[in-house]
C-alpha cells in the first residue's frame, strides 16, 4: 500500500485503519476486512476516537488524512509539554525540552510511516496532565474523557492518575472515585463492551 510520499507505510495499519473510516463514511460502522473475527473494529478494540475522521473522510477520502492529523496531534502536545515545563524550570530550558519531543527519532518514526489511534491519546493525556498539575480538574476531566475514546488501555492511565490525586494532591473522593472508574471501565469494555460489538457469530 503505498501513498506516493509516504511510501513507508503499509497495507496492514495504514490500510486497516482507512479502511474502517471509509465503511463508516458509507454506513458500515468500522467494518473491516483485516481482522477476521469480528465484523466491526469495535469486536477488537474500543476505539470510538475513529469515527471523528468520518466528516474529514466525506470532505477527502484519502489516507493520507490519518497521517496528517496523527502528526498534527503529535505536534500539539509539545504545547502542554512546554507549559507544564516552563513553570518548573524556566521559559529556555522549557524550550529545549518542547524541541527535544518534536525532533525526537520516536516521535517523528510514529507520525510519518504509519498510522495508529494510540498516538491520538499523546496531546489528550499530556493535556490531562497540564489541567492536572494546575488543579483544574474540570480541564483535566474533560482530556481523559477524550483520551479514553483512543483505546480501552486508556483506563489504566486514569487509575494512575487517581492515584496521583488521592496519594500526591491528597483528594481522596476525586482519587478513588478514579482509581476505581479505570478499574471498572477496564472490566465492562473487556468483559461487556467489545464482546458485544464482536457478536455471538465470532464467539463473544
Amino acid at each position: 500500500f503505498h501513498t506516493g510520499y509516504f511510501d513507508l507505510s503499509t497495507a496492514w495499519d495504514l490500510g486497516q485503519y482507512n479502511q474502517l473510516i471509509w465503511n463508516s463514511l458509507h454506513g458500515r460502522l468500522l467494518e473491516g476486512s483485516f481482522v477476521l473475527d469480528t465484523r466491526t473494529f469495535l469486536g477488537k478494540s474500543f476505539t470510538p476516537i475513529l469515527l471523528a475522521f468520518v466528516p474529514l473522510y466525506a470532505v477527502w477520502s484519502d489516507p493520507r488524512v490519518l497521517l496528517i492529523v496523527q502528526v498534527v496531534a503529535l505536534g500539539i502536545g509539545a504545547f502542554p509539554l512546554y507549559w507544564c515545563a516552563r513553570a518548573r524550570i524556566g521559559r529556555p530550558l522549557a524550550l529545549v525540552l518542547g524541541f527535544a519531543y518534536l525532533l525526537s527519532p520516536a516521535v517523528a518514526n510514529i507520525g510519518l510511516t504509519e498510522f495508529h489511534e494510540i498516538a491520538l491519546a499523546t496531546p489528550l493525556l499530556a493535556f490531562a496532565t497540564f489541567f492536572l498539575l494546575r488543579r483544574q480538574y474540570p480541564g483535566f476531566c474533560a482530556s481523559l474523557a477524550v483520551a479514553l475514546l483512543v483505546k480501552e488501555e486508556i483506563a489504566f492511565s486514569a487509575s494512575a492518575f487517581g492515584a496521583y490525586i488521592f496519594l500526591l494532591q491528597r483528594k481522596r473522593v476525586l482519587g478513588f472515585t478514579l482509581v476505581l472508574f479505570g478499574a471498572v471501565w477496564i472490566a465492562v469494555l473487556l468483559q461487556s463492551v467489545i464482546p458485544f460489538f464482536r457478536g455471538a457469530e465470532y464467539g463473544s
